[in-house]
């Protein structure tokens, strides 16, 4: 009898390590960043089995700080909330079963301040050495954000295709580099393009609540995605989209930015001399004047394979202060162009794979077309005269780290007179005025942002206020203040082929099973919410 005991609780362990192996989640697909603000970032990935992941993040090297999602799924897209704006962090993923390595990112500066660099190409979704070198290529000059000018997932833009022509290829690219991103005629050719915006998280600022057309600002910049293919009324679009809408979005838009400069960037070019596609005149004919009208500085697209810029062009004409317009269609590989230059193009090259690297400071702007290995093949400036910026608020705190609960004396000044001046605590409570004071009765970190307003003019300041927990005092990981909306029930259906290596190893957090993600919800709530989304039919 005690051997048929013991042979019962050996089957039973048995069961039971096997279940836990057996569950223990994969990633299918390696972390990757979006819509990026200055004070939070998403980030997204995928697991081979439901569970509840966790993101672990921070200032600087530090990833103390946790956002763990309220429910299980395969598709999960985490927010990190309370960053500090323009400044560097960290995070890492741990999908109940293994860890990514921290990687690091930058979060965007306000609106109106700061340099901004960033990237942009299209027609990169092959797959093929030439991409993963550009990528390489993108990382190592370090930007603040890629935009990809369509065709990003060959040939038909389907949920595999994204998986294996574009995250394959350039995941470390996009586990530090958010990617915003515009759809081309390639991913209208399955589900009309449904499939490109289940895989992106982009902003969802136009009055359809849709990703195919959208603006964001980063420092200096306003950036504005547009959806060339509805704007061209093109069939494969139809359903999906209403040229008209996007057209008067795009007016209200332009019209309400205060940002110094202006990027517009689509799919079809307004401007080509490749022999294969060339300039689409009916979109140049009824969206130059909008982009002259409205001071739009620079139009970046795709669709040919080669690279091109345009002298600054008004009306037809090159014109000194005019747009210049660039056909960046050189993720992979070159096709040929017309034999005649025509007099509108100031350079063009078909001779490598490579992308457009962009800096603006002040009023500058400094182009580069970089190919895979590096080497520059153009340069080129923009330059503007700028009204003087006004001196960013200063913020100051007292006991900005003490026991909770802990009192914070907060302090602005400005050289705004007049200015209006509005306080976030980072808790749920805002208030108004020059000097005001605060009580964070709960442990946990706050930023604290400090918003000064005169008429059009909006300046921004922050600091990270941190109430510890008092001796023998638990603590849940929660951040105060930070409320969790329901979750959306996503759909499993993680695409199962492999991932390129980022680090991932087993996880110091021992084997997270689909069975035991639940016990994560009850050891660790949320700092951020977690949108884990069922897929969208628009």
């Amino acid at each position: 009898m005690p051997y048929k005991n013991l042979s019962l609780l050996a089957a039973l362990a048995s069961l039971l390590a096997f279940a836990g192996v057996s569950e223990a989640a994969r990633l299918t697909r390696t972390p990757y960043l979006q819509s990026v603000t200055p004070t939070s970032a998403l980030v997204a990935f995928r697991t081979d089995v439901d569970c509840a992941p966790r993101v672990r993040f921070g200032l600087g090297t530090d990833t103390s700080r946790i956002a763990t999602a309220p429910a299980t799924g395969r598709l999960h897209v985490v927010k990190l909330e309370g960053l500090q704006a323009g400044a560097e962090h960290s995070y890492a993923v741990e999908a109940c079963g293994a860890t990514t390595q921290p990687v690091r990112f930058t979060t965007a500066t306000p609106p109106g301040s700061g340099r901004v660099r960033f990237a942009a190409v299209g027609d990169f979704g092959t797959g093929a050495t030439s991409e993963i070198s550009v990528g390489r290529t993108i990382l190592s000059r370090k930007p603040h954000f890629f935009l990809g000018l369509g065709d990003g997932a060959y040939d038909n833009g389907t949920d595999s295709e994204h998986q294996t022509k574009l995250f394959q290829p350039l995941a470390p690219l996009l586990a530090e580099v958010p990617i915003y991103t515009t759809p081309g005629n390639h991913e209208y050719l399955t589900d009309k393009a449904q499939p490109y915006v289940d895989n992106f998280y982009l902003p969802t600022n136009n009055p359809a609540g849709t990703e195919r057309y959208y603006s964001f600002d980063w420092g200096p910049a306003h950036v504005i995605s547009l959806d060339s293919s509805c704007l061209l009324a093109l069939g494969v679009a139809k359903g999906r989209c209403d040229q008209a809408a996007q057209r008067a979005w795009l007016i209200s838009d332009l019209a309400s930015t205060q940002q110094p400069w202006k990027i517009v960037f689509f799919h079809h070019p307004p401007y080509s001399s490749a022999a294969e596609h060339g300039s689409e005149v009916k979109l140049r004919e009824m969206y130059a004047p909008v982009f002259e009208q409205y001071g739009v500085d620079m139009v970046l697209t795709g669709h040919d394979h080669t690279y091109e810029r345009t002298h600054p062009m008004k009306g037809n004409t090159a014109t000194a202060g005019g747009i210049t317009y660039l056909v960046v269609g050189t993720g992979s590989h070159a096709k040929a162009f017309v034999p005649a230059q025509p007099s509108w193009s100031a350079m063009r090259s078909n001779r490598s794979a490579g992308y457009l690297d962009v800096i603006i400071e002040d009023g500058t702007l400094t182009g580069q077309m970089v190919t895979q290995t590096g080497a520059v093949l153009d340069t080129f400036q923009i330059t503007k005269t700028l009204p003087p910026r006004p001196e960013q608020p200063v913020l100051s705190a007292e006991h900005s780290r003490g026991s909770s609960p802990l009192e914070v004396l907060l302090t602005a000044q400005t050289s705004q007179e007049g200015a209006t001046l509005q306080w976030d605590f980072g808790d749920g409570q805002t208030a108004e005025g020059e000097t005001v004071s605060h009580v964070y009765a709960e442990p946990g970190s706050y930023t604290v942002t400090l918003t000064a307003t005169d008429g059009n003019q909006v300046l921004t300041h922050s600091l990270t206020v941190t109430a510890e927990a008092t001796a023998g005092e638990p603590t849940s990981g929660t951040e105060p203040g930070t409320q969790t909306p329901p979750p959306s029930g996503a759909t499993p259906g993680a695409p199962s082929e492999a991932v390129p290596d980022l680090g991932l190893e087993p996880s110091p957090q021992a084997g997270c099973s689909a069975t035991g993600a639940g016990a994560w919800l009850v050891l660790a709530a949320p700092l951020a919410w977690v949108l884990s989304r069922r897929r969208r039919h628009e």
